[in-house]
């Protein structure tokens, strides 16, 4: 099956969490520098979620998240 680019859900976020995560310790492994992120309860994401949902989006591989895309907007900022 493609990869589907669609809205985020919800019930997407803790997945998109686990893998932003992921991605930034393997790159700071890589260069040297150990794990610096960790997994934290997606709290903003749901917040920027219900307040402008058209800004968060997912790739999904038959429901494997593999890319997360975050745009928030408030007022003019």
């Amino acid at each position: 099956m493609a990869v589907v680019c669609r809205p985020a859900r919800i019930d997407d976020l803790k997945q998109a969490d686990d893998l932003v995560v992921a991605s930034i310790n393997e790159l700071t492994e890589r260069r040297g520098f150990g794990k610096m992120a960790s997994s934290r309860p997606p709290n903003f994401q749901a917040f920027s979620l219900a307040d402008d949902p058209e800004g968060l989006w997912v790739a999904d591989d038959d429901g494997e998240i593999v890319g997360f895309a975050w745009s928030w907007v408030c007022g003019e900022l």
